[in-house]
């Protein structure tokens, strides 16, 4: 299941992208997961990249072969790397989409961060065999977890704000 995106015709202000990879290849199970929102990011840049979806049947015999022991990873002109906030970080930083400076940077990472402390809580309940012990999980999801991220995200948006980081879009 490998497939090629281009541009959506959306546009970002980014960086000389001259430095960009000229062979971009995104490597996630066949689902979207923590792959999806590295997705967005690239395809909102316009990134022309490889899509490269792994079936779990596949995984056993791929796991040892990745940078990291787990997906996803990136190619970028034959170099790999992985986990997701490492390559969210490069897209962010590679096509403009990090901040306009440093301190906005470590925002837009501190954001990814917070988001991902919240996927993580509901891929344990999600993935939970126990019925009682994930009805518990999703109760603790729904009532701390989740309501805790919007409190963070409203707060952010405060005072009619546009962006969760400086005034363009970013990878918050």
């Amino acid at each position: 299941h490998n497939v090629t995106y281009s541009s959506s015709g959306l546009r970002c202000s980014r960086p000389n992208t001259s430095m960009a990879p000229k062979n971009l290849v995104l490597v996630y199970f066949n689902g979207y997961g923590r792959a999806e929102q590295l997705r967005w990011a690239l395809q909102y840049a316009g990134v022309q990249y490889e899509d490269r979806r792994i079936e779990q049947s596949d995984w056993p015999a791929l796991k040892p072969k990745t940078p990291v022991g787990s997906l996803p990873y990136m190619i970028a002109d034959g170099k790999e790397f992985g986990t997701s906030g490492a390559i969210a970080m490069y897209i962010a930083k590679t096509y403009g989409l990090a901040g306009s400076n440093n301190l906005e940077e470590a925002q837009v990472h501190m954001i990814w961060e917070v988001v991902q402390d919240a996927f993580n809580a509901s891929t344990k309940f999600l993935f939970e065999q126990d019925a009682a012990k994930k009805a518990e999980m999703q109760k603790e999801y729904d009532t701390v977890t989740l309501p805790k991220l919007m409190r963070f995200m409203a707060m952010r948006l405060k005072d009619g704000k546009k962006w969760l980081v400086g005034d363009k879009i970013s990878l918050a």
